[in-house]
């Protein structure tokens, strides 16, 4: 892939703010007419959201060392 570095730490860091922002407003906020079974249904669609942003995390930078364009080409030192 020929994305940077710091692109996939915000990828990452943004996943993680999302998670944590979501249970933050879940538990702290005064979410008035919002019931147990509401809040745990937005407590698991943030967890399901997170695991999917992780394995496309994964996925899109797991060859990233391995890959052709990375290999050192004997034409070039």
């Amino acid at each position: 892939m020929n994305d940077s570095r710091p692109q996939k730490i915000v990828n990452f860091l943004s996943a993680i703010i999302v998670l944590v922002a979501g249970f933050y407003v879940l538990f702290f906020m005064p979410l008035v007419g919002i019931s147990a079974a509401a809040k745990t249904v937005i407590g698991i669609l943030l967890i399901l959201y997170f695991l999917i942003r992780m394995r496309y995390f994964s996925r899109r930078y797991r060859g990233d060392n391995n890959g052709p364009e990375n290999k050192k080409r004997p034409d070039k030192e």
